[in-house]
């Protein structure tokens, strides 16, 4: 192999592991799409990392530190939080991220996500060839007006249908795309949806941090 070569497969694996959803570089969540924060009791002596209310917002996701009840916590299993990507890229993977199990309460450890989809904004023709399943984003909404750009019956495409791992020794878990984008990759775009649909029998869920990765459109 030639070191043009090797640097250009540095330089792939690179953008494979860039986090395009990192809110220090541009990503943003949209409130429209997004599921209330659940502030639990203030109370320092029940849930110290909760007399702040700032430890519940969703924008918490969009940065990699991870601390012990630094989250974006929502009332239930069932939660989705839209993001706008820092730039249009074709989606490879999505990376969740958890304070490890062995440094939680049982109660705490319980609220990590489980059962999860990415969802993705489509703008292309005949949606009904695509190889996955699609929802309109009026089914997302959770609070108008649709962000620009977007309207009701913009459509978004199932990209991953995984689960989380709660016991799993590392505690950043990276999920790739479905296997029928392998070949084709799906349409590049700067909007997703990440759908939380269970977790560990809490009743509330925390969601640490999230991580988009693919390549820039060139």
């Amino acid at each position: 192999m030639s070191s043009l070569e090797r640097r250009l497969d540095m330089f792939q694996d690179i953008q494979r592991t860039r986090n395009f959803a990192a809110g220090g570089d541009g990503a943003i969540v949209f409130k429209a799409f997004t599921s209330p924060a659940f502030f639990p009791s203030s109370d320092p002596s029940n849930t110290p990392y909760k007399s702040r209310p700032s430890q519940a917002l969703p924008s918490l996701i969009l940065d990699d530190t991870i601390a012990v009840g630094r989250c974006w916590e929502f009332a239930g299993q069932h939660g989705h939080v839209g993001i706008k990507l820092n730039e249009n890229v074709h989606i490879r993977s999505i990376s969740l991220d958890n304070v490890h199990a062995s440094l939680l309460t049982s109660t705490s450890a319980h609220k990590a996500p489980r059962d999860f989809s990415l969802w993705a904004l489509y703008e292309g023709p005949a949606i009904k060839d695509l190889p996955t399943e699609s929802r309109p984003a009026s089914h997302f909404l959770v609070s108008k007006p649709f962000p620009p750009g977007i309207s009701a019956t913009s459509q978004f495409v199932l990209l991953v249908n995984s689960s989380y791992d709660i016991s799993a020794f590392n505690t950043r878990q990276t999920f790739e795309v479905s296997s029928s984008f392998k070949d084709a990759p799906f349409p590049p775009n700067n909007f997703i949806i990440l759908e939380i649909s269970s977790n560990w029998g809490a009743s509330s869920t925390c969601v640490y941090s999230v991580g988009i990765h693919g390549e820039t459109v060139s």
